[in-house]
């Protein structure tokens, strides 16, 4: 099985660090573009990433205020489900 796409982790090599709103420039678009168009393709996407991004994705998602964003405690290994049908 193919996979629906692949990150190309170069494209970051040069960023030494960054702030919360350059990562929300990042995964927002990265979510938006490539993760939820795979769905028309997909039933089911997994999706891996670090804390902050997975934080900014439910930002996104639910719309929380950013005071709020740091608040959402994602347990390591432990999955969150999301049913968009």
């Amino acid at each position: 099985m193919k996979p629906a796409f692949t990150l190309n982790f170069g494209i970051f090599s040069d960023l030494l660090s960054h702030t919360y709103n350059d990562l929300s420039k990042r995964v927002i678009p990265y979510w938006e573009e490539c993760i939820i168009l795979s769905l028309k393709d997909y039933d089911t996407i997994l999706v891996v990433a670090h804390g902050n991004s997975l934080r900014e994705i439910l930002k996104h998602l639910y719309n929380i205020p950013e005071n709020e964003m740091f608040k959402i405690n994602l347990l390591t290994a432990n999955p969150v489900i999301l049913d968009f049908t």
